[in-house]
């Protein structure tokens, strides 16, 4: 079985919590295997060059950001990882 690694990418704790959670109800919803890592760094924030996209997640490698500044909802989560599914970006 294929694990998928997100990356979630913030400065803001709160937000970092909410946007967590709401992975964990996605991919338990998606049936998806993975495991989400966090990086709140300032020097790791400032060395990916993310300006103030936050909150970000790096899934193999792509950064994704919908709207700075907002919570990502679980509807807009479903809509990426199917469209990673469809596209083979990632594969379970």
């Amino acid at each position: 079985m294929i694990t998928v690694h997100i990356g979630v990418w913030d400065n803001d704790t709160a937000r970092i919590q909410r946007t967590c959670a709401t992975l964990d109800v996605v991919m338990r919803k998606m049936k998806l295997p993975g495991q989400v890592t966090v990086n709140c760094e300032p020097p790791q924030l400032s060395r990916q060059n993310l300006g103030n996209r936050y909150p970000s997640l790096e899934i193999c490698n792509e950064f994704w950001c919908r709207k700075p500044g907002e919570d990502l909802t679980v509807e807009q989560l479903e809509e990426l990882f199917t469209m990673m599914l469809a596209t083979g970006r990632i594969m379970i």
